[in-house]
């Protein structure tokens, strides 16, 4: 996997097959992801309250300009148990 375009980790089928087991991806899967903004977690640390609980003007004002973008390129849900 890549954080900010480096390379963090890679691996194969075969090496995942052989410590984690039969290989699972190969049908289709369904997965809703949703990003929250502000919260108490942001607000926490940079003191916004206004014009919402965490999330800055400046922030708001990007977001509505089309100037921010989310990307995911896959993921992974695992169930135990």
């Amino acid at each position: 996997f890549s954080v900010d375009d480096r390379v963090v980790q890679e691996t194969t089928r075969n090496k995942l097959e052989s410590t984690r087991g039969a290989w699972v991806f190969d049908h289709d899967q369904y997965v809703i992801l949703n990003l929250a903004l502000g919260g108490a977690y942001p607000a926490g640390w940079n003191q916004v309250t206004s014009p919402y609980w965490g999330l800055p003007q400046s922030s708001v004002d990007r977001i509505a300009a089309g100037g921010v973008q989310a990307e995911v390129d896959w993921v992974r849900v695992e169930q135990k148990g």
